[in-house]
């Protein structure tokens, strides 16, 4: 949980505004039971929102609080997304597993996101098929270098090697 948070963190304040939040709850939904996942998502948002508001300088305005609220609801969709799809394919090799919960995942968090902009918040230029497509990329690399770093980290484990999915 504590990489997961510190990944998010650092991605924040590199990124400005974009934080991989689908890829940092499908890797949370992999490894952890889902209360944990929860409170591992919630926790990588907090991170996001502090970054943002203590480093970054982001405004305190009703808009940027609503829609920072909305990031932190549709990231929660994604993990408990991801979770449920996770258990579906149970049986299923590791990497379908992943790829299928991510791509559900992404679906459920960037149409959330959607909805809030278009019916609430208004800003639904940043969901052009351009920008979705940055978007997509930056979570789909996060999550291969999670998943890579998991990979690393087992092998330096003997007793409990840290894989997702």
């Amino acid at each position: 949980m504590g990489t997961l948070v510190a990944v998010s963190a650092g991605l924040t304040a590199s990124l400005t505004c974009v934080a991989p939040f689908v890829a940092l709850s499908v890797a949370a939904a992999a490894t952890l039971p889902v209360r944990q996942a929860l409170l591992c998502t919630l926790a990588v948002w907090l991170a996001n929102q502090a970054v943002g508001f203590a480093v970054l300088s982001y405004p305190w305005t009703p808009s940027t609080l609503e829609w920072g609220l909305a990031i932190g609801l549709a990231t929660v969709a994604a993990t408990l997304t991801a979770q449920w799809l996770l258990g579906r394919f149970d049986g299923a090799r590791t990497p379908v597993r992943t790829v299928t919960a991510f791509a559900a995942a992404f679906a459920v968090y960037e149409s959330l996101l959607a909805a809030v902009a278009v019916f609430l918040l208004g800003g639904a230029a940043a969901f052009a098929p351009s920008i979705i497509a940055q978007v997509l990329g930056l979570n789909a690399a996060t999550l291969a270098g999670l998943w890579g770093l998991g990979w690393l980290l087992s092998l330096r484990s003997s007793t409990s090697p840290a894989r997702l999915g």
